[in-house]
């Protein structure tokens, strides 16, 4: 494969083993303050504290884009070994998918020239052994949501898109005006809401911010966070080991570079409703929430999201992302809903081939029996009236 444009001048190097990539950690945390599309779901941090929780079966392949020694770029990737329609295939991800904790992925870029930088890394991602690859959850709005579908058609590759909303909200500059933009039932509820508790109980909001108290909130979130599904006799995220200890390592890190905002609203000195946060420049991202779900009807929830968003106003932060997934209440605070993108590539061989137009042709297949399957089930329900009716007489 010759070289293209987009490669000239820039060295690359792969990096296969966890102890390479920490090596690079420093360099990749000096490109993070530098690149675009940047966010905390890219950082070291967050990706190998990821691989060091789940261990996933997956071998690292992340390439590295340097300019005069400079890091410039990154792919974050890991090489997995999936089944497609009963076939083994080579299945390039982004480190941190398959755990529906990571949003907002894309390759690592210098602002200075992302989109040249987007390109070489694709390029290079290209000489590499895969058969299908899925780059999941990119901003729309992102420099490799754009150059992907042409860089797709130049390199003759298969390519199906699909997305998935990630409810924003704009910081407004106070918390009455943040009050006035609700919805107006759900907004009358906020001030009551705030003024039963407080006359029944010592409310106290704040971060969870001492080292040392970190490993008990996080005990507290769990057990908050699964109330909710041990009352409905069912088991919540929380029920894995290895996403504790994702939680675990992540906490203790992101603590460290000073991005964790771990929200608490205590009553009577109990901690009844959580935030995991992080932040990011001017943004904050909500990861996890949880409260006690017996206190379900004192709206508790809503109760510490609105002072989270008197401290997010406070701070002057500029946007409180809810990340992927819709809900009611995402709906109810947020103010905008971009979405991420996954894009789905498969090479022009036979297995991707097969990756990329058997769902195509299962789905039509299925079109195509539907009016049978119709017919087959509504001569069922008559004979079935008819039986009953003849039994009746």
């Amino acid at each position: 494969m010759t070289q293209s444009p987009a490669t000239t001048g820039l060295q690359f190097a792969r990096l296969t083993t966890l102890d390479q990539l920490w090596d690079l950690s420093e360099g990749w945390d000096a490109l993070i303050e530098h690149a675009s599309d940047a966010n905390t779901f890219l950082t070291p941090a967050w990706l190998l504290s990821w691989w060091e929780a789940y261990r996933p079966p997956a071998s690292l392949m992340a390439i590295s884009a340097s300019l005069e020694g400079r890091l410039v770029g990154l792919a974050p990737m890991m090489l997995k070994v999936e089944r497609r329609h009963g076939v083994a295939m080579r299945c390039l991800r982004f480190i941190g998918d398959g755990t529906f904790e990571t949003d907002h992925s894309t390759l690592i870029a210098d602002a200075a020239e992302p989109e040249r930088v987007h390109v070489a890394l694709l390029d290079e991602l290209l000489r590499q052994p895969w058969d299908v690859a899925v780059l999941a959850n990119v901003p729309e709005s992102s420099h490799l949501a754009r150059v992907l579908p042409d860089w797709c058609q130049r390199s003759r590759l298969l390519a199906e898109t699909t997305s998935v909303p990630c409810p924003l909200r704009a910081v407004p500059e106070s918390f009455e005006a943040l009050l006035a933009s609700l919805p107006s039932r759900f907004r009358t509820s906020i001030r009551p809401t705030r003024r039963k508790l407080a006359g029944a109980n010592e409310v106290e909001f704040g971060l969870h911010d001492d080292p040392a108290e970190l490993g008990a909130a996080l005990q507290a979130l769990f057990y908050n966070h699964e109330s909710r599904w041990r009352a409905k006799g069912q088991s919540g995220v929380f029920v894995k080991p290895q996403r504790r200890e994702f939680y675990s390592i992540l906490t203790r890190r992101l603590h460290e570079r000073g991005a964790l905002r771990f929200f608490y609203l205590k009553l009577d000195g109990r901690i009844v409703a959580q935030e995991y946060c992080f932040a990011h420049g001017r943004t904050v991202y909500l990861l996890q929430e949880g409260f006690d779900f017996a206190l379900a009807q004192q709206n508790i929830g809503n109760a510490l999201r609105s002072h989270v968003f008197e401290y997010l106003i406070e701070h002057r932060y500029a946007a409180y992302d809810f990340l992927a997934g819709v809900s009611r209440h995402k709906q109810n605070w947020s103010d905008s809903m971009p979405n991420d993108v996954t894009f789905t590539i498969a090479r022009p061989t036979m297995k991707g081939r097969l990756a990329h137009y058997a769902p195509r042709l299962i789905e039509r297949a299925k079109d195509c029996l539907r009016p049978l399957r119709d017919r087959i089930k509504g001569n069922r329900a008559g004979a079935t009236a008819a039986t009953a009716e003849a039994a009746t007489q």
